[in-house]
């Protein structure tokens, strides 16, 4: 199996988002940078195991650095990502539109 490897150094945006009805959903991670956009399909529970992992990674770097990194407890509001993001080219399943976590109505 080949790989490819895409670089956002940093993302100007990195958002899970769905595309789909409760039940028939895709999952999709978004990163985009420059016009360039890629949105890999996933699992839910691939998902779910990434965003606490991240969870877990950000209590590591907080803890390595004695409470001094400054990563909040809670992300600020003023940074919520409520922007609708750009469609994947290739759906798989239903009709409704992408949609990231801000922009959600429903959970999965």
């Amino acid at each position: 199996m080949s790989r490819q490897v895409f670089l956002y150094d940093p993302p100007e945006r990195f958002v899970a988002g769905t595309v789909g009805l409760p039940g028939r959903r895709t999952f999709f991670l978004q990163a985009s940078a420059g016009g360039r956009v890629t949105s890999v399909a996933l699992e839910k529970m691939q998902v779910a195991a990434l965003a606490e992992r991240i969870d877990e990674l950000l209590d590591e770097v907080v803890r390595r650095t004695g409470g001094n990194a400054p990563v909040p407890a809670v992300a600020p509001v003023e940074i919520a990502d409520t922007a609708p993001s750009t469609r994947p080219s290739r759906r798989s399943s239903g009709s409704a539109p992408w949609r990231s976590p801000g922009t959600a109505r429903n959970s999965a």
